[in-house]
């Protein structure tokens, strides 16, 4: 279960990981992202325990902050793109962590998205009123997954952290992954323009147990 968690850490914060050069610069605002999961006939009840999980996606300026539910644990991940630290809150079977994180501490750790590459390819449709094409994603381990981006709709500035999308010509808003044999479809459902609260940014400091990241992790 943690390397799930991981995982999703990993998922969730690369979704920023873009060059801007849009038509459009996000730099307030709020995407909220459905996730389905399907999975083999002997693995429908994990699948189930993960249906109806969400995240949510805050931008405003130099920060990020990231809600995910998987039903059986939940995070909030709040992300200083200037100074490139991260804090992850994590809820899971009734126990409350929190794990710092910097940059540097995220690119030494395994990640099988690096060096990807992304071909486009026919097809295209509306996401949460967006126009967005499809193009294949290429891992060095030979799998690929489709991913639906926009070019209208970009965070501002560079992020760089263990980059998934490095490379892909716009926002990122509906791929499909293949995780432990589940096959997840994240998709933007909504996406809100109006500007985010300060207090959103606000990281609890209490209730919390803090812990070493590489203990938590693996």
């Amino acid at each position: 279960m943690k390397n799930l968690l991981l995982l999703f850490t990993l998922l969730s914060v690369q979704v920023l990981s873009l060059n801007a050069f849009s038509q459009k610069v996000f730099t307030d605002g709020t995407i909220y992202y459905s996730i389905k999961v399907d999975a083999p006939d002997n693995n429908q009840q994990l699948a189930n325990t993960f249906q109806g999980s969400t995240y949510t996606l805050y931008v405003k300026g130099k920060w990020r902050r990231i809600d995910m539910d998987l039903k059986m644990m939940k995070q909030q991940i709040y992300i200083n793109t200037q100074d490139s630290t991260y804090t992850f809150l994590i809820e899971t079977m009734g126990n409350k962590y929190m794990m710092r994180l910097n940059a540097e501490q995220l690119r030494k750790r395994p990640n099988p998205y690096r060096g990807i590459t992304f071909t486009d390819t026919i097809g295209s449709k509306n996401i949460a009123g967006y126009p967005c094409k499809l193009a294949i994603a290429h891992l060095p381990n030979g799998t690929t997954f489709p991913v639906y981006y926009t070019t209208q709709l970009m965070p501002e500035g560079e992020y760089s952290a263990d980059q998934m999308f490095t490379g892909l010509k716009g926002f990122p808003l509906e791929y499909q992954l293949t995780i432990q044999n589940l096959k997840m479809t994240i998709t933007a459902e909504k996406i809100d323009l109006a500007p985010v609260p300060m207090s959103t940014f606000d990281i609890p400091r209490s209730g919390y147990r803090e812990v070493n990241p590489d203990e938590f992790m693996q």
